[in-house]
């Protein structure tokens, strides 16, 4: 059995969300994941995405609107779906908590 490659996509299967809309944090996540794997460094299409997390292109349309409004998502004038900046400015919150871990004591 393989190890799965990217544990945030591997066997996940987005579900559209409920009602309540709980599960919208979950699909971000699994939408970021598969576009973070290497093999999507150029984009992936909307249908290319929908059919990879077994969901509609509804789904898909939905989540992509609601990452793309913070700049996480960017679509390219070809119609590829892309990592967009929003995730620098993520990571850069992320520093001085992970500077004042790695100091040495």
């Amino acid at each position: 059995m393989a190890l799965p490659t990217n544990p945030v996509t591997d066997g996940v299967c987005v579900e559209a969300t409920g009602p309540d809309g709980s599960d919208d944090a979950r699909q971000r996540e699994v939408v970021i994941g598969l576009l973070a794997e290497p093999a999507h460094a150029t984009g992936l299409t909307v249908t290319e995405m929908a059919q990879k997390l077994g969901v509609g292109r509804p789904v898909i349309y939905r989540l992509v609107a609601s990452l793309a409004r913070r700049d996480i998502v960017i679509r390219r004038i070809d119609g590829r779906i892309c990592l967009g900046v929003g995730l620098i400015h993520l990571a850069n919150s992320v520093w001085p908590g992970l500077r004042d871990v790695a100091s040495p004591i």
